[in-house]
């Protein structure tokens, strides 16, 4: 229900039908109308259940009658001038922010016509509240940093591979944004992905084409972030052998102090194994890989894990899970991360038997992840989800309302 004053917002509607029927010739010479959106600044960050004031201004040759305010498209609120029909007016609306995430805020005006404005939008990410004041330069410099993280991706080249070929890219996040994460997009089953990990500071990946006459296209992406000049990020390694016929699991373990953003695997025998898991360790902060070794030889399979120091945070996983059928052989999952976290990498665990064509992202917040499988077959999808910038007596980034408004 809107808030405000609806008695406001019904008698506008009655001035509207009677106007446009009565002083029909008086609408025509009425000048346009405008709105602005002063504040909150379009990007910031508020408080989950605190009242923030949205600032507007409006204008409208012929009085501005209402102004509405809207979060993720449905109105939330409208609000009469304070003097009867103004030409131009300042308008500060109340909002109170109730689910944790992104959302959209727009605002539009009306003239006493029933004529509007264009749409102001901005966005906005609302997190979780606890300190409501800061003291001090440095915690002051410190909340704004860590509201200030954020991560992209770079998609690298695309490769066409023969006929029995193997061929590999590489895909490079630019200066000064460090590598977290990756993934690999194969546009067929027929290609092989024997390996993903950091080689000399970009993101790699290799497959190779067992179709005996057809070339297949893949390319891959490089997860970036972005505002971390005191981070580094390095890379952890983990190898087991696999034995004729058995699976097994390696696992690449992050230092202590550090935190998992990402990971990858190799196979020495380059395409021979296969791999089915490759997502954060299940115990403690690191990345594990799975392989089955279906040859009459032993194998080696190794884990990479990207593991992130120089700013404290935590990382977890969402999973999302699924059964194929015989309705749905091939599917496209996107496990997504919570609004106050970052997204920095993906991975899976599949039943043997399921292939993964595409694991990578940041795509619109989301890991996506495609893979083909018989009836009755699993996949398992995981995000990488990272919450950085947590300080000072034990409180996060996410601590604290819009950062503009409290850090200079």
């Amino acid at each position: 229900m809107l808030s405000g004053h609806p008695h406001i917002v019904r008698v506008s509607r009655v001035v509207v039908v009677v106007f446009s029927v009565v002083l029909a010739g008086s609408v025509a010479w009425a000048g346009p109308v405008s709105i602005v959106l002063d504040s909150p600044a379009d990007g910031g960050y508020v408080a989950l259940g605190k009242e923030i004031i949205v600032s507007t201004a409006a204008t409208a040759e012929a009085g501005v009658s209402q102004v509405v305010l809207a979060i993720n498209g449905v109105a939330v609120r409208s609000d009469a001038p304070p003097d009867w029909n103004p030409t131009s007016c300042r308008m500060s609306l109340a909002w109170t922010p109730v689910t944790p995430g992104r959302v959209v805020l727009s605002v539009i005006a009306f003239d006493r016509y029933g004529r509007s404005s264009n749409w102001e939008s901005i966005s906005l990410r609302v997190v979780s509240s606890g300190l409501s004041d800061i003291a001090g330069e440095t915690e002051k410099g410190a909340a704004k940093a860590a509201l200030e993280y954020a991560t992209f991706s770079v998609t690298g080249d695309s490769k066409q591979i023969g006929p029995g070929l193997t061929d590999s890219a590489t895909a490079l996040c630019p200066a000064p944004a460090v590598l977290v994460g990756g993934g690999y997009r194969a546009y067929s089953t027929w290609l092989v992905v024997f390996g993903q990990q950091k080689v000399k500071g970009a993101w790699a990946w290799g497959a190779i084409n067992t179709n005996p006459s057809q070339t297949y296209q893949m390319n891959g992406t490089a997860v970036c972030l972005t505002n971390a000049s005191s981070a580094s990020v390095i890379q952890e390694h983990g190898q087991v052998d696999v034995t004729p016929g058995a699976t097994a699991t390696a696992v690449a373990t992050c230092p202590a102090g550090s935190i998992v953003t990402g990971g990858g695997f190799y196979d020495d025998s380059e395409g021979e194994l296969q791999v089915t898991e490759s997502h954060k360790a299940r115990v403690g902060e690191g990345w594990q890989s799975q392989a089955h070794n279906p040859t009459g030889s032993t194998k080696t399979h190794h884990a990479y894990a990207l593991c992130l120091s120089g700013i404290e945070g935590s990382s977890r996983e969402v999973e999302e899970p699924f059964e194929f059928s015989a309705s749905v052989l091939t599917k496209l999952l996107t496990p997504t991360c919570n609004g106050d976290e970052l997204l920095t990498s993906g991975g899976f665990s599949a039943d043997l038997g399921v292939t993964v064509n595409r694991s990578w992202g940041p795509s619109d917040g989301d890991w996506q992840l495609t893979a083909s499988g018989s009836p009755g077959l699993t996949i398992h999808a995981y995000a990488t989800c990272v919450k950085l910038g947590i300080f000072f007596d034990g409180f996060e980034s996410g601590d604290f309302s819009m950062w503009s408004s409290i850090v200079p």
